[in-house]
């Protein structure tokens, strides 16, 4: 089961550590777990289930079994990737073949 870090976390935790606690729990600064997305699911689909409940990322199960971890900076990376081979594509679609010009010492 994936836990989502309470918005309080980083609080919680920078106060735990001033003052010197080293006993803090994990229950202390998680939330209620995250969703559960298949490997054939749509991005799209997998983004609304996040953002549904809050939390920056999803578990991947194929067959009860976990394959993955789903987070919002996969898909930022993904995105990022994705756009720029779509440009690099679009660019080579226009761009003139190049032929070799023939000179008079040929």
């Amino acid at each position: 089961m994936m836990i989502r870090l309470a918005s309080s976390c980083i609080a919680t935790l920078a106060k735990a550590l001033a003052e010197g606690r080293t006993d803090a729990r994990v229950a202390d600064i998680v939330r209620a777990p995250c969703p559960r997305v298949r490997p054939d699911d749509r991005i799209d689909a997998a983004v609304e289930q996040m953002q549904s409940s809050d939390c920056p990322g999803a578990l991947v199960e194929s067959n009860g079994t976990l394959v993955g971890i789903l987070t919002l900076e996969h898909l930022g990376d993904w995105l990022t990737l994705h756009l720029a081979w779509q440009e690099r594509r679009a660019e080579s679609r226009f761009r003139a073949p190049r032929h070799k010009v023939a000179t008079a010492m040929e």
